[in-house]
């Protein structure tokens, strides 16, 4: 099964698309997955006629999306549990460890990841968003994703893809697209 991650796609009341060709990228996947921040329910609702969507609310997105979306979920797909948070938090929290130019491999990030297991505790994998940078990393036996933003607006515009092998779950194919 092939699976898309998004996040951060940032979309405005008055642009409330994806950009460029990722529409027909998307339209050969069977389940999406969004980790928050569409920002204008007019892109959740085009993204939820595309395929299913399974997602989450964000720090930036309108009160109709926070209502409508939980702030985490975690879900079962052919046999791997997924955590999918938006990973915000407070500002005195993120301090700690946020730094201009997020580097996921610095120890003071170790703090974010922690805080991502205490929230999803049962998740094989944790995707996230909330930073616009993308990324895969293992740690403390979880695989963690970051998509990326897929924004129009992004300097660097990234989603992934998630392929589930039931041969071998603990291992599934996890693809960057920048686009």
């Amino acid at each position: 099964m092939k699976i898309a991650l998004l996040a951060d796609t940032h979309a405005t009341w008055y642009d409330p698309s994806l950009p460029g060709n990722l529409y027909d990228r998307l339209s050969r996947i069977d389940t999406i997955l969004h980790a928050g921040d569409f920002v204008c329910i007019d892109l959740y609702d085009k993204i939820e006629r595309m395929a299913d969507l399974i997602a989450v609310h964000g720090n930036a997105d309108e009160p109709e999306i926070v209502k409508r979306l939980p702030a985490k979920q975690m879900v079962s797909i052919s046999g791997l549990t997924i955590g999918l948070i938006h990973g915000h938090q407070p500002p005195e929290v993120e301090g700690r460890y946020k730094l201009a130019a997020v580097d996921y491999a610095l120890p003071r990030m170790d703090l974010f990841y922690r805080y991502l297991i205490q929230e999803l505790p049962d998740a094989e994998v944790i995707v996230f968003g909330h930073f616009h940078k993308a990324m895969t990393r293992r740690y403390e036996g979880r695989l963690f994703i970051n998509p990326g933003s897929a924004s129009a607006r992004a300097e660097q515009r990234s989603f992934a893809t998630l392929e589930i092998d039931t041969y071998d779950l603990p291992n599934p194919q996890v693809d960057i697209i920048r686009f």
